[in-house]
This record gives C-alpha cells, structure tokens and sequence, in this order.
C-alpha cells in the first residue's frame, strides 16, 4: 500500500502561511501531495478550524474517502496473533500469510499480499544469512535424520498424549522427501524407516548418510575406521548401499535432510498443529497427505515441484533404473530433459525390480523385526 500523507500537518502549515515550496523544503512533502491535500479541502470544503482537534488518520479519511474504502476491503491481521504463533515450532510468515488468506476468501475480504504482510509484520516489530551451492548427482545419495520437532498423539478417553518422532529422508539432487511418524526411535525402527523411504522412493541409492547415533554407528573415530552396529551394516549389504556417517558434529555434511527436517516442521508439524490423533495409524495418513502436498509443491521461484523434477525428464521413472540396476537405480531425473523413450529392455528390467523390492523387504522385516542385540 502507498504511504499516507501527512494530510493534518500540511493543513496546518498552509494555514500558517507557509507555500508549497517551503513545505517541501522543510518537511520532505512532495509537491504532488501537498497539491492533493489543498485540492482535497477545497472540495470536502473544510479547513485547519475544523480538523485541528481531530487524529492524523481521521483527517486523512475525511479527505480521501475512496483511500478508505479501498484500505478497509482488506483484511487487517491481527500481528499480536501473528507474533505469538510465530513462537510456535514450524510456524512462519508464509504459513501465517496462506491462513489468513484463506479465512479473508471466506469471510469475502481481500487479503494483504505476502510482500505487504511482511512489510506489515515488520514495521510492528524491529526486524530482527551464506551457503555453498553443492552439486548433487540423480540417484547417489540419501540422506536421513530424525526431525527434532515431536509431534503427539492424544487418547481419547483419558486425554493422555504420547510423543512421536519423524523421520525423515530426502534425495539431495531433487531435494524429493520422505516423512514418517514413529513411537520411538529405537534400532528396529529406525531401520525399519529405511526400509520404508527407500519402498517408497521405489529403489536404493547408492550411499545413505545418515548422522553419528547410537543406533547406527558404534564407533566414529577422528582417524581410523568407522565402525557401524552389526545391525545397520547388514541392512546396509541386503540393500547394497554404502552407508556412511557424516564426521562428527558435521550437520552440514548432510544439508540437504537437514534443511527438509526445518521445512517439514512448517509442511506438516506446524499445518496438523491443531489437530488431534489417537492412533499413530492416523497420525501416519495425514503425515502423508501433508507430504504429497510439500512432494507436489512448486518452488518458489520456479515453474516446477519436488515431485515434477524428480519425474518431468523421463515418461518412466523405473525405465531409468537400467543404468544402476544393482542399486535399483537412477531415483531422482537427471539434470537436463530427455526426449528419449526408455528402451523395452530398460522397461523389462524396471518391471522385474519391484517385485524384487517387495521380496527384499519382506525378507529384512523378518530379520530386523528379530530382538536388538
């Protein structure tokens, strides 16, 4: 929205004789505007008399009341609203913005934009950033981590609230995630959510990172060999992929899962804050409606989603998987877009990786689901 005009103060210097010129000298009005204003009384028909007892905006309004009416058509929010929900975990200003849109749609007001409310945002308050562009290759890595940010399950009948964990696990070159609600984060189930991201993501890459805890790695030493518990390696040999711990309190060597855990906070924590779940059955649905929706959605400042560029460059995913069929391939698209069809071989061996899949999941849920060592 356009700045105000000092419309009472310019009545008044007018009043005291002062021009045009002098008030633009002295008090930074443009010419135009003070031209407006003197324009603007001549027609309401007041003066300083009649406006010197009253507020700076009511001046304004009584002299420019298509201004008002134009300013009153949006949606006002309220920013002590805005302020403390912004204290909450995974809540932002564009969350908050897309909300209150939708509540002004409903209630047939026009919402600010998104640049305006967090202009408006930031006048209400005192406004309170480098990273290194990495290249990722389609298909080499997956990296995951546990979200910090819990989220809870609450019993029916006694009110009681479980908290639950999320896992999380995304391919750097597409930045396309997987996200899953547990009870725990013990060793069954974190290997289990292996099993699951990579069914979902419809094959392995050819390295997992994951982080330096207790249920996957045994020991990290600075120099020397890195030891993972007998659990985690074997997951890692059924599937043949290379896991590989980033170094000690290196969270930037798995960037890309750490970002999603932070974006995922606000995708999913922050959307089903208000919503109750007395199963993690249920908890797990709307996890992943929530999940297709953050897959689904474009970037902000390009035409394509996590989902579209992961799959836009080839009319197969699975006819991709022929270059790297021992890993069970190329998860992501590749980097630029191919005309190209995918062979009848590339086609016949993606058909016949999926009931395999199923089989080797099948067969590490019968070993994982054995008793920790």
């Amino acid at each position: 929205m356009a700045k105000r005009i000092r419309a009472k103060l310019v009545l008044e210097l007018l009043e005291k004789g002062m021009s045009g010129r002098e008030i633009r000298s002295t008090r930074r009005i443009s010419q135009r505007s003070i031209k407006l204003v003197r324009e603007a009384a001549e027609r309401v028909g007041v003066t300083w008399e009649d406006v010197a007892g009253m507020a700076d905006s009511e001046v304004y309004d009584l002299l420019f009341p298509a201004q008002r009416a134009a300013r009153e058509a949006y949606a006002e929010p309220d920013w002590e609203w805005v302020h403390s929900e912004l204290q909450r975990d995974g809540v932002t200003l564009k969350l908050l913005w897309e909300e209150l849109r939708d509540e002004a749609a409903r209630d047939g007001m026009v919402a600010k934009g998104y640049n305006t409310f967090c202009r408006g945002y930031k006048s209400w308050v005192a406004a309170r950033g480098v990273t290194n562009h990495l290249e990722h290759k389609p298909g080499q890595v997956m990296e995951v981590d546990w979200n910090g940010t819990p989220m809870w399950l609450t019993d029916p009948a006694t009110g009681d609230v479980t908290k639950c964990h999320l896992f999380v696990a995304t391919l750097p070159y597409s930045q396309y995630s997987y996200v899953e609600a547990t009870l725990d984060m013990r060793q069954n189930t974190w290997l289990m959510c292996h099993v699951h991201a990579w069914d979902f993501f419809g094959g392995v890459a050819v390295r997992t990172v994951c982080d330096n805890l207790k249920t996957g790695v045994t020991s990290h030493p600075r120099e020397g060999e890195i030891v993972l518990n007998e659990a985690y390696e074997a997951l890692g040999a059924h599937y043949m992929t290379a896991i590989m711990p980033t170094g000690v309190r290196k969270p930037k060597q798995k960037a890309s899962v750490e970002g999603t855990c932070g974006k995922v906070a606000t995708a999913i924590v922050a959307r089903l804050r208000n919503r109750a779940f007395a199963t993690l059955a249920e908890l797990n649905v709307a996890v992943r409606e929530m999940l297709d929706a953050f897959n689904a959605a474009p970037f902000q400042k390009r035409e394509v989603s996590l989902l579209r560029k992961r799959t836009a460059t080839s009319p197969s995913l699975d006819g991709a998987r022929s270059c790297t069929a021992r890993h069970c391939a190329d998860l992501d698209s590749t980097a630029s877009v191919r005309t190209v069809a995918p062979s009848s071989r590339s086609e016949t061996m993606a058909l016949s990786i999926r009931p395999v899949l199923r089989e080797m999941n099948r067969r590490a849920a019968e070993t994982i689901s054995s008793p920790e060592r």
